[in-house]
C-alpha cells in the first residue's frame, strides 16, 4: 500500500482568514491515537486555529481519522517520501502554517483544555519568542483505569529556559510564526547528535530569541520511545485511561498527584547549578550541552537518538544521509508489490529475482546469479496483514569451489541475528533454515544478509581474468511458513575447515 498525497482542494480557498495559531500534527500510522490527540485540540477554549496533520508518508487510514471528525479547522497532509522522523512533517507544517504563532502536538500526546489559551496569554504578556507549558510524562505501562497506580514525571525547570539545564517537549511548545524565519526550520534526526527538537531550541538560544516557561500543567506526555513495539500494535488503552481521568471533575489534580515531588535540598540545588555552569560554556560556543549529557552512551554519532528510538518502537532505521544507495534500495522496496509466502524466487537472467536482489551481487546468467562480494543481501517485503510467525527459507545454491578451496563458508542473518553458519562443499546442499519470529525486527522488510568470507576471484586465483570476488550461486529462495522445519546444522569448526584447506 502506498501513501496518497495531499489531495487537490483541500486547502483553503485564497483570501480565507488567517487563524492565530496554526497546530501542527506530524503522524505515523497510528491512526487510533491520532484521533484522541486531535479531540484535546478540538477540545481547547481558545478556538482560533488551524489543525495541519502531516503524515510521514501514512499508509493506515489516518487520513480516514482526520476526516471523520468532520471539522473545517483541520486538514491532512500526506509526504509522498517517508522522512523517519518528525522534522519533515513539522517543516511542511511550518510551511503550509497560516497562523502568527504555531504550536506542536506529537500524535501520542494530549492537551488539556486551556493550553492554548494560557501559552497565547503568556507569550504576550511576556513578549516572548517562544514558551513551552509544563508537562505530565506517563511512565511506562502505568496509565490504568484506577489512577492511583500511575506514575509520572515532570520536570519544571527555571522561568527562562537554559540549554544548559532544560528539556522542553515539542508537545508543549507555542513558537511565533516568524521565529523560524530567523533561525531556519527543523534539521533532520540524522544531522543531529540531540534530538531534532532540542536542536531548535538551542539554536534559539544562541540567536539570542527570549524562550519562556509557562507556568501551568497542560500538556500530557505517552512517549512511544519508552514503549517497546509501540507501532506495531493498536493499543490505545493508556490514552483512553487519560481521558477519562482528565474528564472527571478534579481530574488534573489526579494527574499532578502521582508526580512525585523534586528533590530541593540545597546539596542538590547546588550540584544542579555548578553542572549548568559547566556545560553552560560549551553552548556559548555553539556545542549543544545537551550533547554532552548524551553524546557518550551513543558515542556522538549524528541520528544514534533516533535509530535507538526507531528501534524500541518496531520501525525499520531511519536511512542514513551519507549512504545514499541504501536510501534508494529501501525506498524501492518499499513500493515492492508483496512477496507471497511459499512462491519461489528464480533469480536466473529470466526470473524476477532482481527485484528482492539489495547489494553484493552480479549481473544474473541463465540459471542464477553469482554473489559478487564478501557480503550479499535480500530485500523480502512481506504481508502486513498475516504477520506471519515463524518461517522457514530454502535456498538453492552451489558454493564456489575452485582447486585448493573444498568448502565455502557461509553466515546467513536475518535483520542482523544469525540463522545459520556453516560451509558448503561442492554438490552439498543447505537444508531447510528455521528464521524465528523474534529475528525479524524490520517490520514489513525481511533482509537476509550473506556473509562469505572464503570469496575469491578466479583472477587473484590464477584461473581466469574474471576479477568478480565469487562466493555462492544463487539459483532460487523460498520462504514459507514453518512446518516442522529442520533445524540447521551446527558450524564446522574453524579447525576442520583450516585443515580442509591445508592451513595451520
Amino acid at each position: 500500500m502506498h501513501p496518497r498525497p495531499l489531495r487537490a482542494g483541500t486547502r483553503p480557498e485564497p483570501g480565507a482568514p488567517a487563524p492565530t495559531v496554526s497546530v501542527v500534527i506530524a503522524a505515523y500510522n497510528r491512526a487510533h491515537l491520532l484521533r484522541i490527540a486531535v479531540r484535546s485540540v478540538l477540545a481547547q477554549s481558545f478556538e482560533d486555529f488551524e489543525v495541519l496533520v502531516v503524515g510521514d508518508a501514512c499508509t493506515d487510514d489516518s487520513e480516514q481519522a482526520v476526516t471523520d471528525l468532520g471539522d473545517a479547522r483541520v486538514r491532512f497532509v500526506n509526504l509522498a517520501i517517508n522522512i523517519g522522523d518528525q522534522s519533515g512533517p513539522n517543516n511542511v507544517g511550518i510551511a503550509q502554517a497560516r497562523g502568527l504563532y504555531v504550536a506542536f502536538l506529537n500524535q501520542d500526546d494530549l492537551w488539556l483544555p486551556d493550553h492554548l489559551e494560557v501559552c497565547l496569554a503568556w507569550i504576550e504578556a511576556t513578549g516572548a519568542d517562544l514558551v513551552h507549558a509544563l508537562a505530565a510524562r506517563i511512565s511506562v505501562g502505568t496509565a490504568t483505569d484506577d489512577p492511583t497506580s500511575w506514575t509520572a514525571g515532570m520536570a519544571p525547570g527555571q522561568a527562562r529556559f537554559d540549554p544548559a539545564r532544560d528539556f522542553a517537549a515539542c508537545s508543549t511548545w507555542l513558537v511565533r510564526a516568524a521565529v523560524f524565519e530567523r533561525i531556519g526550520p527543523f534539521r533532520t534526526a540524522l544531522e543531529c547528535v540531540i534530538e531534532p527538537t532540542q536542536d531548535l531550541l538551542f539554536r534559539a538560544w544562541r540567536a539570542g530569541l527570549v524562550h519562556r516557561q509557562v507556568p501551568n500543567f497542560s500538556v500530557v506526555i505517552i512517549p512511544s520511545g519508552e514503549r517497546a513495539g509501540s507501532y506495531l500494535n493498536r493499543d490505545a488503552s493508556e490514552h483512553e485511561a487519560v481521558l477519562a481521568v482528565l474528564s472527571r471533575p478534579g481530574g488534573r489534580m489526579e494527574v499532578l498527584s502521582r508526580i512525585p515531588s523534586l528533590p530541593t535540598t540545597r546539596p542538590r540545588r547546588l550540584a544542579d547549578a555548578a553542572v549548568a555552569a559547566l556545560l553552560r560554556p560549551l553552548g556559548l560556543l555553539g556545542i549543544p550541552p545537551r550533547m554532552l549529557r548524551l553524546g557518550f552512551a551513543r558515542r556522538f554519532r549524528r541520528g544514534a537518538i533516533v535509530q535507538g528510538l526507531q528501534a524500541i518502537r518496531g520501525l525499520d532505521p531511519i536511512w542514513h544521509g551519507r549512504d545514499v544507495l541504501t536510501a534508494l534500495r529501501l525506498r524501492e522496496a518499499a513500493r515492492l508489490p508483496t512477496y507471497a509466502l511459499g512462491t519461489t524466487v528464480r533469480f536466473g537472467i529470466e526470473g524476477d529475482g532482481g527485484r528482492y536482489r539489495e547489494r553484493g551481487w552480479c549481473s544474473p546468467e541463465s540459471g542464477g546469479v553469482w554473489t559478487g562480494d564478501e557480503t550479499a543481501a535480500l530485500l523480502f517485503a512481506l504481508p502486513e496483514a498475516a504477520e506471519p510467525g515463524d518461517l522457514r527459507l530454502d535456498l538453492q545454491v552451489a558454493p564456489f569451489t575452485p582447486p585448493g578451496h573444498a568448502r565455502q563458508r557461509l553466515r546467513l542473518l536475518i535483520d542482523g541475528t544469525v540463522v545459520f553458519e556453516g560451509s558448503l562443499a561442492g554438490g552439498e546442499t543447505l537444508p531447510p533454515i528455521p528464521v524465528p519470529a523474534a529475528a525479524r525486527r524490520s517490520g514489513r522488510l525481511l533482509r537476509l544478509t550473506l556473509h562469505l568470507p572464503d570469496a575469491r576471484s578466479p583472477r587473484s586465483l590464477g584461473l581466469s581474468d574474471d576479477v568478480r570476488r565469487l562466493g555462492l550461486y544463487l539459483i532460487g529462495a523460498t520462504l514459507s511458513v514453518a512446518d516442522g522445519a529442520e533445524p540447521a546444522p551446527a558450524p564446522i569448526p574453524d579447525s576442520a575447515l583450516r585443515q580442509e584447506r591445508g592451513g595451520g
